[in-house]
Protein backbone atom coordinates (compact mmCIF):
# COMPACT_ATOMS: atom_id res chain seq x y z
CA UNK A 1 0.00 0.00 0.00
CA UNK A 2 1.26 3.30 -0.96
CA UNK A 3 2.52 6.08 1.25
CA UNK A 4 0.50 9.49 1.26
CA UNK A 5 3.00 12.03 2.32
CA UNK A 6 0.27 14.62 4.34
CA UNK A 7 0.84 18.70 3.29
CA UNK A 8 0.86 21.39 5.77
CA UNK A 9 -1.65 23.94 6.28
CA UNK A 10 -2.14 26.52 3.66
CA UNK A 11 -0.19 29.88 5.20
CA UNK A 12 2.10 27.38 7.48
CA UNK A 13 4.91 27.58 5.84
CA UNK A 14 7.44 25.53 4.41
CA UNK A 15 10.95 24.90 5.86
CA UNK A 16 13.55 23.60 3.24
CA UNK A 17 16.98 22.85 2.01
CA UNK A 18 18.25 25.21 -0.94
CA UNK A 19 21.26 24.49 -3.30
CA UNK A 20 24.28 25.20 -2.92
CA UNK A 21 23.54 26.92 0.59
CA UNK A 22 24.69 25.27 3.92
CA UNK A 23 21.26 26.32 6.14
CA UNK A 24 18.03 25.59 6.27
CA UNK A 25 15.22 28.40 4.12
CA UNK A 26 11.90 29.47 5.12
CA UNK A 27 9.17 29.75 2.73
CA UNK A 28 6.08 31.72 3.98
CA UNK A 29 3.86 34.27 2.55
CA UNK A 30 3.10 37.89 2.78
CA UNK A 31 -0.30 39.48 1.56
CA UNK A 32 -0.05 37.05 -0.95
CA UNK A 33 3.42 37.43 -1.88
CA UNK A 34 6.00 34.70 -1.44
CA UNK A 35 8.88 35.39 0.87
CA UNK A 36 12.16 33.16 1.03
CA UNK A 37 14.34 34.15 3.28
CA UNK A 38 17.40 32.08 5.02
CA UNK A 39 16.96 31.23 8.98
CA UNK A 40 21.30 31.31 9.12
CA UNK A 41 21.15 27.87 11.15
CA UNK A 42 21.64 24.34 10.33
CA UNK A 43 19.77 22.85 12.77
CA UNK A 44 15.87 21.95 11.24
CA UNK A 45 14.45 22.20 14.67
CA UNK A 46 15.32 25.97 15.31
CA UNK A 47 14.97 27.15 11.49
CA UNK A 48 10.97 25.36 12.23
CA UNK A 49 11.07 27.41 15.42
CA UNK A 50 12.61 30.44 13.06
CA UNK A 51 9.66 30.09 10.59
CA UNK A 52 7.04 30.20 13.37
CA UNK A 53 8.62 33.20 14.60
CA UNK A 54 7.89 34.90 11.23
CA UNK A 55 4.31 33.77 10.75
CA UNK A 56 3.85 35.21 14.42
CA UNK A 57 4.87 38.68 12.71
CA UNK A 58 2.75 37.87 9.75
CA UNK A 59 -0.31 37.63 11.78
CA UNK A 60 0.37 40.46 13.87
CA UNK A 61 1.45 42.56 11.47
CA UNK A 62 4.66 43.06 12.97
CA UNK A 63 6.57 41.48 10.24
CA UNK A 64 9.37 43.41 8.78
CA UNK A 65 10.99 42.49 5.45
CA UNK A 66 14.43 42.35 4.73
CA UNK A 67 14.75 45.08 2.60
CA UNK A 68 12.91 46.99 5.68
CA UNK A 69 15.38 45.25 8.32
CA UNK A 70 18.52 47.22 6.22
CA UNK A 71 16.76 50.48 6.41
CA UNK A 72 19.26 53.27 7.59
CA UNK A 73 18.88 56.43 9.42
CA UNK A 74 20.05 58.11 5.91
CA UNK A 75 16.74 56.30 4.44
CA UNK A 76 15.11 57.72 6.96
CA UNK A 77 16.64 61.34 6.98
CA UNK A 78 16.08 61.00 2.67
CA UNK A 79 12.00 60.71 3.34
CA UNK A 80 12.02 63.52 5.42
CA UNK A 81 13.78 65.42 2.56
CA UNK A 82 11.23 64.02 0.82
CA UNK A 83 8.46 65.20 2.59
CA UNK A 84 9.32 68.53 2.60
CA UNK A 85 10.01 68.92 -0.97
CA UNK A 86 6.24 67.34 -0.85
CA UNK A 87 5.03 70.02 1.15
CA UNK A 88 7.50 72.95 -0.19
CA UNK A 89 9.41 73.82 3.29
CA UNK A 90 11.65 76.89 2.53
CA UNK A 91 13.76 75.16 5.23
CA UNK A 92 14.54 72.54 2.87
CA UNK A 93 18.16 73.87 2.87
CA UNK A 94 19.26 74.12 6.04
CA UNK A 95 17.84 70.04 6.29
CA UNK A 96 19.75 69.62 3.57
CA UNK A 97 23.00 70.84 5.77
CA UNK A 98 21.85 69.22 9.03
CA UNK A 99 21.66 65.79 7.24
CA UNK A 100 25.10 65.81 5.35
CA UNK A 101 26.83 68.02 7.69
CA UNK A 102 25.73 66.15 11.34
CA UNK A 103 23.40 63.38 10.67
CA UNK A 104 24.71 61.15 8.46
CA UNK A 105 28.93 61.53 9.51
CA UNK A 106 27.55 60.36 12.47
CA UNK A 107 24.72 58.39 12.32
CA UNK A 108 23.41 57.77 9.08
CA UNK A 109 25.15 53.74 8.99
CA UNK A 110 23.28 52.53 11.63
CA UNK A 111 20.28 50.41 11.19
CA UNK A 112 16.64 52.05 11.99
CA UNK A 113 15.82 49.02 13.05
CA UNK A 114 18.59 48.98 15.87
CA UNK A 115 18.58 52.02 16.88
CA UNK A 116 18.22 52.91 20.22
CA UNK A 117 18.92 55.48 22.81
CA UNK A 118 22.73 54.26 22.80
CA UNK A 119 23.01 56.02 19.79
CA UNK A 120 21.16 59.07 20.93
CA UNK A 121 23.27 59.71 23.64
CA UNK A 122 26.08 58.61 21.62
CA UNK A 123 24.90 61.37 19.14
CA UNK A 124 24.21 64.32 21.52
CA UNK A 125 27.64 63.69 23.09
CA UNK A 126 29.64 64.07 19.85
CA UNK A 127 27.51 66.99 19.17
CA UNK A 128 27.87 68.78 22.06
CA UNK A 129 31.91 67.91 21.71
CA UNK A 130 31.47 70.24 18.85
CA UNK A 131 30.08 72.89 20.78
CA UNK A 132 26.38 72.67 19.78
CA UNK A 133 23.81 73.77 21.33
CA UNK A 134 20.87 71.94 23.18
CA UNK A 135 18.60 74.00 20.79
CA UNK A 136 20.25 72.89 17.99
CA UNK A 137 20.85 69.47 18.86
CA UNK A 138 17.34 68.78 19.63
CA UNK A 139 16.29 70.77 16.49
CA UNK A 140 18.81 67.42 14.76
CA UNK A 141 17.20 64.85 16.23
CA UNK A 142 13.64 65.86 15.44
CA UNK A 143 14.70 65.15 11.66
CA UNK A 144 15.31 61.20 12.86
CA UNK A 145 12.30 61.23 14.85
CA UNK A 146 10.46 62.93 12.08
CA UNK A 147 11.85 59.98 9.90
CA UNK A 148 10.50 57.01 12.28
CA UNK A 149 6.64 59.06 12.15
CA UNK A 150 7.29 59.35 8.53
CA UNK A 151 8.42 55.34 8.23
CA UNK A 152 5.72 54.03 10.24
CA UNK A 153 3.04 55.66 8.21
CA UNK A 154 4.02 54.28 5.55
CA UNK A 155 1.79 51.49 3.83
CA UNK A 156 3.12 48.80 5.17
CA UNK A 157 4.80 50.56 7.35
CA UNK A 158 8.77 50.15 7.26
CA UNK A 159 9.36 50.54 10.64
CA UNK A 160 7.71 48.76 13.50
CA UNK A 161 9.16 50.64 16.99
CA UNK A 162 9.75 54.13 17.73
CA UNK A 163 12.65 53.98 19.69
CA UNK A 164 12.51 57.17 22.82
CA UNK A 165 14.60 60.17 21.33
CA UNK A 166 15.59 62.08 24.22
CA UNK A 167 14.86 65.82 24.12
CA UNK A 168 17.78 68.30 25.91
CA UNK A 169 16.59 70.87 28.18
CA UNK A 170 16.91 74.46 26.45
CA UNK A 171 17.28 77.87 27.94
CA UNK A 172 17.60 79.74 24.57
CA UNK A 173 14.04 81.94 25.15
CA UNK A 174 15.49 85.67 24.18
CA UNK A 175 13.93 88.59 26.51
CA UNK A 176 14.72 91.54 24.70
CA UNK A 177 12.86 93.91 22.87
CA UNK A 178 12.34 97.29 21.99
CA UNK A 179 10.49 100.54 24.20
CA UNK A 180 8.78 102.96 22.24
CA UNK A 181 11.25 105.96 22.66
CA UNK A 182 13.99 103.57 21.75
CA UNK A 183 12.19 102.55 18.60
CA UNK A 184 11.77 106.29 17.49
CA UNK A 185 15.32 106.71 18.48
CA UNK A 186 16.16 103.51 15.83
CA UNK A 187 13.94 105.25 13.27
CA UNK A 188 15.43 108.27 13.79
CA UNK A 189 18.87 106.46 12.74
CA UNK A 190 17.80 104.18 9.40
CA UNK A 191 17.65 105.55 6.10
CA UNK A 192 13.97 105.67 4.68
CA UNK A 193 13.61 102.47 3.53
CA UNK A 194 15.12 100.58 6.76
CA UNK A 195 12.69 102.68 8.94
CA UNK A 196 9.39 102.39 6.95
CA UNK A 197 10.43 98.51 7.79
CA UNK A 198 10.68 99.19 10.89
CA UNK A 199 7.44 100.82 11.31
CA UNK A 200 5.83 97.91 9.53
CA UNK A 201 7.22 95.56 11.25
CA UNK A 202 7.12 96.86 14.97
CA UNK A 203 4.00 98.11 15.17
CA UNK A 204 2.46 94.73 13.45
CA UNK A 205 4.95 92.22 14.33
CA UNK A 206 5.09 90.77 11.00
CA UNK A 207 7.62 88.29 9.75
CA UNK A 208 11.08 90.08 8.55
CA UNK A 209 10.34 87.62 5.02
CA UNK A 210 7.01 88.64 4.75
CA UNK A 211 7.90 92.37 4.20
CA UNK A 212 11.08 92.12 2.68
CA UNK A 213 10.90 88.59 0.45
CA UNK A 214 13.70 86.05 0.39
CA UNK A 215 16.25 85.57 -2.77
CA UNK A 216 17.83 82.85 -1.69
CA UNK A 217 17.71 79.62 -3.74
CA UNK A 218 15.15 77.09 -2.97
CA UNK A 219 12.97 80.13 -0.58
CA UNK A 220 12.31 82.68 -2.61
CA UNK A 221 9.82 84.98 -1.97
CA UNK A 222 8.04 87.85 -3.01
CA UNK A 223 8.68 91.41 -0.86
CA UNK A 224 5.66 93.32 -0.04
CA UNK A 225 4.47 94.43 -3.30
CA UNK A 226 1.96 97.82 -3.48
CA UNK A 227 -0.69 95.77 -5.14
CA UNK A 228 -1.30 94.17 -1.76
CA UNK A 229 -1.48 97.27 0.38
CA UNK A 230 -5.10 98.98 0.44
CA UNK A 231 -4.14 102.79 1.49
CA UNK A 232 -8.01 103.67 1.49
CA UNK A 233 -9.40 100.91 4.30
CA UNK A 234 -5.95 100.61 5.37
CA UNK A 235 -4.74 97.46 5.22
CA UNK A 236 -1.76 95.18 4.07
CA UNK A 237 -2.66 91.96 2.57
CA UNK A 238 0.12 89.02 3.07
CA UNK A 239 -0.89 86.20 0.80
CA UNK A 240 2.15 83.76 1.77
CA UNK A 241 2.76 83.32 5.18
CA UNK A 242 5.02 81.07 7.37
CA UNK A 243 2.21 79.25 8.35
CA UNK A 244 0.32 78.45 4.92
CA UNK A 245 -2.31 81.27 5.76
CA UNK A 246 -2.93 84.61 4.00
CA UNK A 247 -3.68 87.55 6.79
CA UNK A 248 -4.97 91.00 6.74
CA UNK A 249 -2.83 93.74 8.69
CA UNK A 250 -4.90 97.15 9.78
CA UNK A 251 -2.30 100.03 9.68
CA UNK A 252 -0.98 100.60 13.30
CA UNK A 253 0.81 103.82 15.14
CA UNK A 254 2.39 105.70 12.60
CA UNK A 255 2.21 103.50 9.79
CA UNK A 256 -0.26 105.34 7.71
CA UNK A 257 2.05 108.07 7.12
CA UNK A 258 5.33 106.24 6.35
CA UNK A 259 3.43 104.47 3.53
CA UNK A 260 1.32 107.85 2.34
CA UNK A 261 5.44 108.96 2.35
CA UNK A 262 6.33 105.81 0.54
CA UNK A 263 3.58 106.20 -1.75
CA UNK A 264 4.17 109.67 -2.88
CA UNK A 265 8.18 108.57 -3.54
CA UNK A 266 6.92 105.86 -5.41
CA UNK A 267 4.92 107.80 -7.58
CA UNK A 268 6.99 110.48 -8.18
CA UNK A 269 10.38 108.97 -8.52
CA UNK A 270 9.57 105.07 -8.87
CA UNK A 271 6.27 104.34 -10.69
CA UNK A 272 7.78 101.30 -12.14
CA UNK A 273 8.54 99.38 -8.88
CA UNK A 274 6.34 97.87 -7.21
CA UNK A 275 8.07 96.91 -4.57
CA UNK A 276 6.87 98.88 -0.72
CA UNK A 277 10.72 98.56 0.58
CA UNK A 278 12.67 99.38 -2.18
CA UNK A 279 16.04 101.64 -2.75
CA UNK A 280 16.28 103.13 -6.55
CA UNK A 281 13.19 101.65 -7.44
CA UNK A 282 15.03 97.80 -6.79
CA UNK A 283 14.04 95.88 -3.88
CA UNK A 284 16.22 95.47 -1.03
CA UNK A 285 16.59 92.15 1.26
CA UNK A 286 19.22 92.26 4.19
CA UNK A 287 19.20 95.16 6.31
CA UNK A 288 21.47 93.71 8.73
CA UNK A 289 24.55 95.92 7.86
CA UNK A 290 22.87 99.13 8.38
CA UNK A 291 20.84 98.22 11.60
CA UNK A 292 23.59 96.73 13.20
CA UNK A 293 25.40 100.09 12.92
CA UNK A 294 22.12 101.98 13.89
CA UNK A 295 21.67 99.89 17.20
CA UNK A 296 25.20 100.42 18.12
CA UNK A 297 25.02 103.72 17.96
CA UNK A 298 22.03 104.21 19.64
CA UNK A 299 23.68 102.00 22.50
CA UNK A 300 21.84 98.62 21.40
CA UNK A 301 24.11 96.44 20.15
CA UNK A 302 22.41 93.52 20.80
CA UNK A 303 18.87 94.33 19.39
CA UNK A 304 18.10 92.07 16.61
CA UNK A 305 15.22 92.55 13.98
CA UNK A 306 13.14 89.38 15.54
CA UNK A 307 12.93 91.41 18.64
CA UNK A 308 10.39 93.61 16.69
CA UNK A 309 8.18 90.87 16.77
CA UNK A 310 8.35 90.39 20.72
CA UNK A 311 7.73 94.05 20.96
CA UNK A 312 4.77 94.08 18.77
CA UNK A 313 3.25 91.10 20.52
CA UNK A 314 4.00 92.49 24.10
CA UNK A 315 2.77 96.02 22.77
CA UNK A 316 -0.63 94.34 21.54
CA UNK A 317 -1.21 92.86 24.88
CA UNK A 318 -0.26 95.66 26.81
CA UNK A 319 -3.33 97.77 24.83
CA UNK A 320 -5.67 95.27 25.71
CA UNK A 321 -6.21 93.95 22.30
CA UNK A 322 -8.14 90.18 22.44
CA UNK A 323 -5.41 87.65 22.34
CA UNK A 324 -7.79 86.16 19.04
CA UNK A 325 -7.16 89.56 16.94
CA UNK A 326 -3.57 90.19 18.29
CA UNK A 327 -2.72 86.37 17.03
CA UNK A 328 -4.31 87.01 13.62
CA UNK A 329 -2.16 90.32 13.07
CA UNK A 330 1.31 88.87 14.58
CA UNK A 331 0.50 85.80 12.37
CA UNK A 332 1.02 83.27 15.41
CA UNK A 333 -1.00 79.92 14.93
CA UNK A 334 -1.41 78.91 18.22
CA UNK A 335 -1.69 80.95 21.51
CA UNK A 336 1.12 79.06 23.31
CA UNK A 337 3.36 80.68 20.92
CA UNK A 338 2.13 83.97 21.15
CA UNK A 339 2.60 83.11 25.05
CA UNK A 340 6.31 82.97 24.46
CA UNK A 341 6.20 86.13 22.85
CA UNK A 342 4.51 88.24 25.52
CA UNK A 343 7.47 88.98 27.70
CA UNK A 344 7.33 90.24 30.92
CA UNK A 345 9.20 92.96 31.40
CA UNK A 346 11.05 94.81 34.36
CA UNK A 347 9.01 97.65 34.06
CA UNK A 348 6.13 95.29 34.23
CA UNK A 349 7.10 93.68 37.50
CA UNK A 350 7.67 97.56 39.30
CA UNK A 351 4.58 98.05 38.00
CA UNK A 352 2.64 94.89 39.77
CA UNK A 353 4.53 95.60 42.51
CA UNK A 354 3.35 99.55 43.03
CA UNK A 355 0.09 98.16 42.17
CA UNK A 356 0.14 95.44 45.04
CA UNK A 357 1.76 97.94 47.26
CA UNK A 358 -1.16 100.53 47.18
CA UNK A 359 -3.95 97.61 47.36
CA UNK A 360 -2.07 96.36 50.33
CA UNK A 361 -1.61 99.72 51.90
CA UNK A 362 -5.59 100.31 51.53
CA UNK A 363 -6.25 96.90 53.12
CA UNK A 364 -3.70 98.93 56.27
CA UNK A 365 -5.35 101.65 56.51
CA UNK A 366 -9.11 99.79 56.06
CA UNK A 367 -7.98 97.56 58.92
CA UNK A 368 -6.33 100.49 61.26
CA UNK A 369 -9.83 102.18 60.67
CA UNK A 370 -11.28 98.74 61.92
CA UNK A 371 -9.66 98.65 64.77
CA UNK A 372 -9.96 102.57 65.92
CA UNK A 373 -13.48 102.13 66.02
CA UNK A 374 -14.95 102.61 69.87
CA UNK A 375 -16.89 99.55 70.93
CA UNK A 376 -19.95 99.62 72.82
Amino acid sequence: MATIRRKGRHGDGTVYERKGSPYWWVKFHVAGTPVYESTKTRDKSEAKRFLRRRLGEVATGQFVSLKTEHLTIADLCQLVIEDYIDNRYRSLPDLRRKIAQHIEPIVGRERAIQFGTRHVRRYITRRQREDASAATINRELNVIRRGYTLAHRSDPPLVTRMPYIATLAENNIRRDFMEYDQYLALRAELPFHWALFLVIAYNTGVRLSEVLGDNRKERLKQPLLWERIDRAAKRIYFPDTKNGESRIVPFIGDMEEWIEMAWEDHVQNWPECPYVIQRYGKPVYDPRKTWNKACRTIGLPNLWRHDMRRSAVRNLDRSGVQSKIATAISGHKTRSVYDRYNIVADRDLSDAAQKMDVYLETKREQAEKASAKPTQ
